[in-house]
């Protein structure tokens, strides 16, 4: 897990590998600190994952409800079609997702 600052407002968290139950406590750890902190946009990159645990669908629904409750805009960056296929059934389908990070980097992106 890795966490870039490309501006003041924004966060991006990149994820690796797969995330499953050895790797989910630090997952949570970064991902939802984020949604506690001042940022208004939160991406996370999933470009590199290939797998994501219940565990991890999980705590992306906790982080969807959080930023929505903060006021916070969660974008996901998906390529690995099994990854996106997860986030659709668990109901996260509603998120904005792109294939690129410079398209969730689009200030323009909070207007569509």
């Amino acid at each position: 897990m890795a966490v870039d600052h490309p501006d003041t407002g924004t966060a991006v968290v990149t994820a690796c590998g797969e995330i499953d139950a050895a790797g989910i406590d630090g997952f949570a750890e970064v991902l939802l600190t984020r949604t506690r902190g001042t940022v208004r946009v939160i991406v996370l990159d999933l470009r590199q994952v290939s797998f994501l645990c219940v565990g991890a669908l999980e705590v992306l629904c906790r982080a969807r409800l959080s930023t929505q409750h903060q006021g916070q805009d969660l974008r996901v960056v998906v390529t690995e079609h099994a990854v996106g296929r997860a986030l659709d059934v668990v109901g996260l389908d509603d998120l904005p997702r792109v294939t690129a990070l410079n398209a969730a980097l689009d200030t323009e992106m909070e207007r569509r």
